[in-house]
């Protein structure tokens, strides 16, 4: 979701990008793109130049995969070799060194691979995968931002896109322009953060916030499926999202219950 997320800030922005597909035990990102490129684990450094001469004059997106950490001598060998052709080509690389929620004992081992990436700039990412904020403690680089959660419906309304987020969020079909709007949200929550921004400037914001300047929907009930995004479920689920806060400012009383019923009796819930 990362390098996808990435791609389409740069879309968006206006800018070409190029991902190159370099997991070899998953093929999630190349399945759910079909311009993306295929580099397999093997490859010679000597073919560093040709890879680079190909892709100069775009952003350049190498998804390793968290197989990088089971790939050392590709490591050692292949990804530094681009490194060189790139910056010899005045491109500013960095590593961003994603960590999903409840992956303990990942912490450590990233670490020891930020280690062996020489000469990128750094930047860990936390990924909240599952909303619980439970990160392994032992991950803990000098520059780090948040990837929040998303919940599952909206990354099946992301893939009824092809994947592309760009899309999804610019260009959504009939019924479900609140889920654009939803995983727009989503994306500014990571632009607002200024590593993030610099990177990309101020154009994908600009035109998310553009598009939906409305706030996002609160919603408390679960959102898992393609089903439960379109726009009618969704303007249900912040209606009942709004009677379970009232009830929960009321209190879990009978008489709390009833000051809310006649909230909904009235038209103010």
């Amino acid at each position: 979701m990362l390098a996808q997320l990435l791609k389409a800030l740069w879309v968006i922005a206006g800018q070409p990008v190029e991902t190159l597909d370099a997991d070899a035990g998953n093929r999630a990102v190349r399945s759910s793109d079909s311009a993306v490129r295929p580099v397999g684990w093997g490859v010679q450094t000597s073919v560093a130049p040709e890879i680079v001469a190909t892709l100069l004059g775009n952003h350049v997106i190498l998804d390793l995969g968290a197989n990088a950490l089971a790939s050392k001598r590709e490591i050692a060998d292949l990804v530094p070799a681009l490194r060189l052709q790139f910056a010899g080509a005045d491109y500013r690389c960095l590593a961003l060194m994603p960590i999903s929620t409840n992956k303990l004992g990942a912490g450590g081992s990233l670490m020891g691979l930020a280690d062996e990436l020489e000469g990128f700039e750094k930047i860990g990412v936390r990924v909240n995968r599952d909303a619980s904020g439970n990160y392994d403690p032992e991950f803990s680089p000098a520059a780090c931002v948040e990837l929040g959660h998303l919940s599952p419906g909206y990354q099946e309304y992301i893939r009824k896109f092809g994947g592309s987020l760009a899309e999804a969020v610019l260009n959504p079909p009939p019924g479900y322009r609140i889920a654009a709007s939803q995983v727009g949200h989503w994306m500014l929550q990571f632009l607002k953060q200024p590593l993030i921004a610099d990177l990309f400037g101020p154009r994908p914001a600009d035109l998310i916030r553009q598009a939906y300047p409305e706030q996002p929907h609160r919603t408390s009930f679960q959102v898992l499926h393609l089903s439960d995004v379109t726009d009618e479920a969704l303007i249900e689920n912040a209606r009942k999202s709004k009677i379970l806060k009232g009830i929960t400012g009321q209190g879990w009383t009978a008489e709390g219950l009833r000051a809310v019923a006649d909230k909904i009796d009235d038209g103010a819930l």
